[in-house]
């Protein structure tokens, strides 16, 4: 996927959100053509990729299942993903949506996989779910990205228990400062 997205920006000069991700869904479908039909109806890769433009203060944003969130003055903001993957998606050969946003000082953005909300834990041993991961984001925004971070581990810490991590956990966080 790498090899593909440094071929897509650097080399074809693609710099629109939804127009890289339509690009990478190409180049992966094909490079995935020699496998059994039944194991591509499977294969793909969740997304969030962001374009920051500074001189206009613009992210443009397109989303294969991962959503983006921003927090502005408290306010949590988010962005839907298209609900295909970056890869074979049986019954999906639509075009990711580009959202163009206009970023603020001191915006805090975050890119994050689902493996957080997935999370088995609690005293029921159920999800941790998106909404009160998202609530967390909301909470925790205005700190330092450090203490964020250990704000971060220590609520996964403190869920999870027991239980054994069940997928990746990526939570990215920018602030955006003009």
């Amino acid at each position: 996927g790498l090899t593909f997205l440094n071929e897509i920006v650097n080399h074809e000069g693609i710099l629109k959100a939804s127009k890289i991700l339509d690009r990478l869904r190409t180049n992966i479908i094909r490079s995935m053509s020699h496998k059994d039909e039944v194991d591509q109806a499977r294969d793909g890769m969740d997304v969030t990729l962001v374009v920051i433009d500074p001189q206009l203060d613009i992210l443009e944003y397109a989303g294969a299942y991962n959503p983006l969130v921003i927090v502005r003055n408290g306010e949590l903001i988010e962005y839907k993903a298209d609900k295909m993957p970056i890869g074979k998606h049986e019954g999906e050969e639509g075009l990711f949506t580009n959202h163009k946003i206009q970023l603020e000082d001191r915006d805090m953005i975050y890119l994050y996989s689902d493996g957080f909300a997935d999370q088995f834990g609690g005293e029921k041993g159920s999800k941790y779910k998106a909404w009160p991961f998202k609530r967390l984001l909301s909470r925790i925004s205005g700190e330092p990205a450090k203490t964020q971070l250990s704000l971060l581990e220590m609520e996964l810490k403190t869920w999870t228990g027991r239980e054994d991590q069940v997928d990746d956990i990526l939570v990215m966080g920018i602030r955006y400062l003009k």
